[in-house]
C-alpha cells in the first residue's frame, strides 16, 4: 500500500520557498568560484608578460655584452633569430 503526504498550500509554498533559497545560493557559490577562476587566471596573465618583459631585457643586455667582447660573429648570431619577439 502506498502513502502520500499531502501539504496545504502554505506548507506547499514554504518547500518551494526553501528550494529557491536552495539554488539561489549554489547559483551564488557557483559564480563566486567562477570568479575567483578568472581572476587567478589574469593575475597569472599579468605575471607573465611580466616575466616575458624581464626576460627579453636580459636578453638584450647579454647580446650586448656579448657583442662588446669582440667574439666571433657565428657566436652570438643565433641568438639574434631567437629575439624575434614580434609574436608575442
Amino acid at each position: 500500500m502506498m502513502y502520500r503526504m499531502g501539504l496545504t498550500d502554505t506548507q506547499y509554498r514554504s518547500f518551494l520557498d526553501s528550494l529557491a533559497i536552495i539554488e539561489k545560493e549554489k547559483l551564488e557559490l557557483q559564480r563566486s568560484t567562477l570568479e575567483t577562476q578568472y581572476s587567478s587566471c589574469y593575475i597569472l596573465l599579468i605575471i607573465c608578460k611580466q616575466l616575458m618583459s624581464y626576460l627579453q631585457s636580459f636578453i638584450f643586455n647579454l647580446l650586448y655584452e656579448l657583442s662588446l667582447m669582440n667574439l666571433d660573429d657565428d657566436f652570438y648570431s643565433i641568438p639574434l633569430i631567437l629575439l624575434n619577439t614580434n609574436d608575442l
